[in-house]
């Protein structure tokens, strides 16, 4: 039988792990513990190891291609553990199945240290707009440095942040911090496959930004109501 742990446990082995949590199984989970565990702490890493939990995680445990010449280094602070992106991003390509009828749910807390270009990407899931698994948190560096948490507007600061991002038929909530907004309409739900790119989009390479990574979690094909998502989150 599989042996299924929770996300936030301390089983820290350097290995790719099922999890499940409050809002079901995630096909993808970085917890950048268990690079300190595996690796060492302070240690240099390359995209390739850095290996994944959850459900997409199984079959494939180190899925990332990296993005940029800069370095990936394992990194902890009074906030906990982190990986420190410095002008490298990470994606996978469109590989990951999803269904037309469910929704899609993205979790990251980062600490966006710089912008280095416009029109680069924080996070990309998908291909641009089709179906409910494409969203994006886009960075731009003129006129000022702002993120857009896909519509939503928002300053940079040094701060931490916990943005959640939920597509569903015809909508998308957006979580900043435990505060929800509603966004747009998503489109058109299809079968199709859906990718991940944190610092980059999920299929094409666009300029990493510095930022620190300190938790992802990627859930497809999920049915969920806004207050399951809103309790998870206080728990980050």
């Amino acid at each position: 039988m599989t042996n299924i742990i929770r996300l936030n446990e301390s089983n820290n082995t350097y290995a790719s792990k099922p999890v499940i949590t409050a809002l079901g199984e995630p096909d993808i989970a970085i917890r950048p513990s268990i690079y300190v565990a595996g690796l060492g702490a302070n240690a240099t890493v390359t995209a390739r190891q850095l290996l994944i939990d959850g459900n997409f995680g199984q079959n494939n445990p180190a899925p990332f291609l990296g993005v940029g010449t800069g370095s990936l280094t394992v990194k902890s602070d009074t906030n906990g553990t982190y990986l420190a992106m410095n002008q490298v991003g990470i994606r996978t390509g469109i590989v990951i199945d999803t269904k037309q009828d469910k929704g899609t749910l993205v979790i990251i807390k980062v600490r966006v240290k710089d912008i280095l270009a416009d029109n680069t990407r924080l996070l990309s899931i998908g291909q641009a707009s089709i179906g409910l698994s494409s969203l994006s948190i886009l960075t731009a560096l003129t006129p000022t440095k702002k993120l857009t948490v896909s519509s939503v507007p928002m300053d940079m600061d040094a701060n931490i942040h916990t943005f959640a991002i939920y597509t569903r038929l015809g909508q998308t909530v957006i979580f900043i911090d435990g505060n929800k907004t509603i966004a747009s309409g998503s489109s058109t739900p299809t079968n199709e496959k859906t990718g991940v790119g944190i610092n980059t989009r999920s299929f094409a390479d666009t300029t990493p930004n510095n930022i620190d990574l300190y938790n992802f979690e990627l859930y497809v094909d999920t049915v969920l109501t806004d207050q399951q998502i809103l309790d998870y989150l206080k728990t980050l």
